[in-house]
């Protein structure tokens, strides 16, 4: 049996999948644009906490690649906490869904 046939897919349809440009939500984005069940955008998000451009690079040129929307959302976070991170993260996802 092969990894892929380990893994529990979602329902085939419509998804905004985050990617952050690390090695496994890079995996998942390609692994899911290759089942070919799925219409992706992909969405990054730049926390404004650090320098994130080869990131950005990295997830806009596999998007790119897999003739997929990317989409580019900048956070405004009033604090470096994770909770708070991940809210605006949610919200930023939750808008960007309801969009496409």
């Amino acid at each position: 049996m092969s990894l892929t046939e380990k893994i529990v897919w979602p329902e085939p349809g419509q998804y905004v999948v985050a990617v952050s440009g690390g090695v496994d939500s890079m995996a998942l984005l390609y692994a899911l644009a290759k089942k070919g069940e799925y219409k992706l955008d992909v969405a990054f998000i730049d926390h404004g906490w650090r320098e994130v451009d080869e990131e950005r690079k990295l997830v806009r040129g596999l998007a790119a690649q897999l003739e997929l929307t990317f989409h580019e959302r900048r956070l405004e976070l009033g604090s470096k906490a994770e909770a708070v991170a991940r809210a605006g993260r949610y919200a930023e996802l939750n808008e960007l869904r309801t969009q496409v």
